[in-house]
């Protein structure tokens, strides 16, 4: 249920107005991180669903704009507040995918400057024909080398997929 649902919902307000509807949750989720006893309130069973509407729009009402403020009303009509994390994270990556924007990851066992990512980002993206987006994460597991992950597919530039690499070859030799 859950991340189809979530796309479902993400994909109705993308479809009620393509405006980057993502700030406007990310405002949100950052209410929800600094008062967690707030997102608690809207997934209690014991408050009623007449107060948890009441206090969605003392808190919300202002904070955001309106489509996105009735969004949010309807995700605790529906008792789906839990899902807004995931409503957001799907929205990115329409978002991102109308602007003709990927993202993905670059694993390395080091820290690589600004220049070296933004050389690999124009690499992909000529590659892709989309304007590529990497967020770097050190992985200690690697022996050298780079994996860039781009959605589904992954590149394997590490010493360990080379060697893997070769081991195959020679396995089918």
């Amino acid at each position: 249920m859950g991340k189809s649902t979530a796309r479902t919902y993400a994909s109705v307000l993308m479809q009620a107005d393509p405006y980057r509807h993502s700030t406007e949750i990310q405002k949100i989720l950052a209410i929800f991180l600094e008062n967690p006893q707030l997102y608690e309130i809207f997934q209690s069973p014991r408050i009623s669903l007449l107060e948890k509407k009441k206090t969605a729009e003392m808190i919300f009402k202002s904070q955001v704009k309106p489509l996105v403020y009735n969004f949010l009303q309807l995700l605790i009509e529906n008792h789906r507040i839990k899902m807004l994390k995931e409503i957001y994270d799907d929205l990115i990556e329409y978002e991102n995918d109308r602007e003709g924007i990927l993202t993905g990851r670059i694993l390395s066992v080091f820290v690589l400057d600004e220049n070296m990512i933004e050389m690999i980002e124009k690499r992909f993206s000529i590659m892709t024909h989309k304007k590529v987006q990497l967020t770097q994460e050190i992985d200690l597991g690697l022996i050298g080398g780079l994996i860039v992950i781009l959605g589904d597919a992954i590149y394997d530039g590490s010493i360990q997929g080379k060697l893997n690499d070769i081991k195959e070859h020679m396995l089918r030799t």
